[in-house]
């Protein structure tokens, strides 16, 4: 049995993997999850993925929390299901 949840993310995945590779600059993911839309930002200067420590997964490839933003401007705010 198939998770309706595959759906939604497999379409999300989709849409974000044709339309990151047109993205430049630094990237914020915020909700990043596990990171699995980073490698998909092949032409960014950098990625910075952005979650909640409650969120619910290992955050062992997050590179900082949400207490912990960047003082930095951002060209790009990548967010699918937080705001």
């Amino acid at each position: 049995m198939i998770s309706p949840v595959y759906f939604i993310r497999d379409g999300l995945y989709r849409n974000i993997a044709s339309l990151a590779p047109r993205l430049s600059g630094d990237i914020l993911d915020f909700g990043c999850g596990s990171n699995p839309y980073e490698s998909l930002f092949v032409n960014a200067s950098s990625y910075v993925g952005v979650d909640v420590q409650v969120s619910g997964h290992d955050h062992k490839n997050s590179r900082i929390d949400a207490e912990r933003l960047p003082r930095t401007s951002l060209r790009w705010l990548r967010s699918s299901s937080r705001i």
